[in-house]
């Protein structure tokens, strides 16, 4: 998915901000705000905060979460706010 801003440093996707939170522990931002709600965005999502980070929230365009119900209850549990039809516009 395109927007204005998606090329710039510190905008990745889930799988790569895994990585860095897991295999190099390298990754020196503070807050995220995840796009999608599959299951690699949810656990992602949980990563992100069982490594100390903020989770601004998940963002989806379709009108419901798409990943397991299990990994969705825990995400919200976790007080991260799921916002369906909604999608980026801009990173900055």
């Amino acid at each position: 998915m395109a927007f204005p801003g998606w090329n710039q440093p510190g905008v990745m996707g889930a799988a790569a901000l895994s990585i860095l939170l897991t295999r190099y522990d390298a990754f020196a931002g503070k807050r995220v705000l995840i796009a999608g709600s599959h299951d690699l965005a949810l656990e992602t999502a949980l990563l992100a905060i069982d490594k100390g980070l903020e989770v601004a929230g998940l963002v989806e365009v379709r009108s419901a979460p798409q990943g397991d119900p299990r990994l969705v209850a825990k995400v919200e549990a976790a007080g991260v706010v799921i916002s369906c039809n909604t999608h980026p516009v801009e990173a900055k």
